[in-house]
């Protein structure tokens, strides 16, 4: 007993010690002015701490009428948590390496079965449902020089890979690159479209006289419904009840799509991989001094 006793006050010694040796202008909290003294002291033990006292008096002032609430975090609190954690790349990589891992280990448990499951479902319902399977269209795209003017012209080329096709909706339109719809088509008959088959029938735009048009500039088709031969009938229309969660991801499948479809289908409330490696590394700041971390988030941005 009196050994133990003995090692509690040898502890409480050591503790007092070190509260003494680190005692000081670093130990005041970060709502007390410090002195242009102790301001020029602290600068030459800490090399950059006029710029961190000059960023934390700015946020002070704008976090001024939560002072009581944070009024017990000190200049040391406040610049070892951002050196260790809050401005530190290496924590940073390294909290969002593991946040990665387990967003991969979960949605390897969770959801890639269940949303492969319904890209196959749904992407097979489209490839046997789209019309444009049974009329591709492309256009061949060139300039038409008539005296001094240049105009775009084109021509199609077209092919009906799974049998004759007797009719059918087409929409065309020269638009911006990369483009992916219009909001100005223009409407064609197959017999229309079949007819603009070469150099010598070609279509042209006379509203513009650009010979670099097609450099900035592509022909959009979209085949919106085609009836068979055999009286079968493909309408974009029989389309519209597949998901928009799919219809987005089969027109650019990537990651946040892909999220897209499980959000709408299977989990409503899933985080996509960025969000929730964003989240993780966001909760392992917060666990590291929850007090500091809300006071950064709340006025970080006044000290810019």
């Amino acid at each position: 007993m009196r050994q133990k006793l003995f090692g509690k006050l040898l502890s409480a010694t050591a503790l007092c010690l070190a509260f003494v040796a680190c005692s000081g202008p670093m130990d005041e909290s970060i709502f007390t002015r410090l002195s242009p003294d102790d301001v020029a002291k602290m600068e030459t033990k800490v090399s950059d701490f006029y710029y961190f006292y000059e960023k934390t008096q700015a946020m002070t002032r704008e976090a001024g009428q939560f002072e009581m609430f944070y009024r017990q975090i000190t200049y040391k609190q406040l610049y070892d948590y951002q050196k260790k954690y809050y401005e530190n790349s290496v924590f940073e990589d390294q909290c969002r390496e593991k946040a990665k891992t387990e967003f991969l280990r979960e949605y390897d448990r969770r959801y890639r079965n269940a949303v492969e499951q319904e890209k196959r479902k749904w992407g097979e319902y489209v490839r046997n449902n789209d019309p444009a399977q049974f009329l591709r269209i492309e256009a061949v795209t060139s300039i038409l020089e008539r005296g001094a003017a240049s105009y775009p012209q084109f021509y199609f080329n077209v092919s009906e890979p799974k049998g004759a096709v007797s009719s059918a909706d087409i929409f065309y339109d020269a638009v911006k690159k990369g483009a992916k719809t219009s909001e100005d088509w223009g409407e064609a008959t197959l017999s229309e479209i079949k007819s603009c088959n070469a150099p010598r029938t070609a279509w042209h735009f006379s509203d513009f006289d650009d010979a670099h048009f097609w450099d900035t500039h592509m022909m959009l088709i979209e085949v919106r419904k085609v009836v068979l031969e055999d009286g079968r009938v493909f309408s974009l229309a029989e389309l519209s009840h597949v998901p928009a969660s799919v219809r987005l991801y089969y027109q650019n499948p990537g990651p946040e799509t892909e999220a897209g479809i499980i959000r709408e289908l299977i989990n409503p409330n899933f985080l996509s991989q960025d969000e929730a490696v964003e989240q993780r590394y966001q909760d392992m700041l917060k666990e590291k001094d929850p007090l500091c971390y809300e006071f950064l988030k709340n006025y970080g941005s006044a000290a810019f």
